[in-house]
Parts: C-alpha cells; structure tokens; sequence
C-alpha cells in the first residue's frame, strides 16, 4: 500500500508449496515494479494482488483499477518498467501477459514455473 498508495489485498493458496528462493525474489521484483508503475502512471484506487501455486507452475496477478496502459507504451522496450518486469520473468523461464483497457485498469499476469519441494 505504501508503494501504490491504493488499497491493496493480498491472497494466495501457497499453504502447502514452498517456493525456491530465486523464484519467490523474482516475484517479489515484479510486484514492487508494478507497484510503482501503478503509483506513478495508473492513479489507481485498489490494487489486487493473487499468487496461486501448483506442483509445476506458479502464477502471480496484479490487477489495478487505474487508467490502463496506451498500447504504444505496453509494447515499447522505452517503458522501461514493463521492460524489467518482462525481462525477470524470462529469466525464470515464466512468461508475462500484460492486459489493458482505457480507464478500466491493468491486469499483469505472471507464469513460472515451479515444481513444489513440499
């Protein structure tokens, strides 16, 4: 909350996954990054943060309320936190969605994968 400054919830099923600590770093980067995205640039009121864990993959979603994100920034390497977020989850070998609409918020999209030491 205080890097959005927005409301924020946080859930997860992780109760039985135990995630490698590079992964859980990785993770914890992209949030931040897209916590300040969403306080410098989407001027959000809520912020939704859900991580769910499987055996083989994990998968992270932050989803804002602010005001979307123009296409030409979404896919240009100068959007230079969008860049850092796609760049970490490629080197997890994770992928990245970023889904938009013109006032209707973000919703980032993150898959990992994993495989449970649990």
């Amino acid at each position: 909350q205080r890097q959005t400054q927005a409301p924020c919830t946080f859930r997860h099923n992780l109760n039985s996954v135990e995630i490698d600590h590079d992964i859980a770093t990785t993770l914890l980067k992209i949030i931040q990054e897209a916590c300040i995205n969403i306080r410098e640039h989407a001027h959000a009121t809520s912020v939704d943060i859900y991580l769910y864990g499987s055996d083989n993959e994990l998968q992270l979603e932050i989803i804002d309320n602010g005001c979307g994100i123009p296409n030409d920034k979404r896919f240009s390497s100068k959007s230079l936190g969008l860049q850092t977020m796609r760049d970490l989850s490629a080197e997890q070998g994770g992928r990245i969605l970023i889904a938009t609409e013109n006032r209707k918020g973000t919703l980032i999209s993150v898959s990992v994968p994993h495989f449970s030491h649990a």
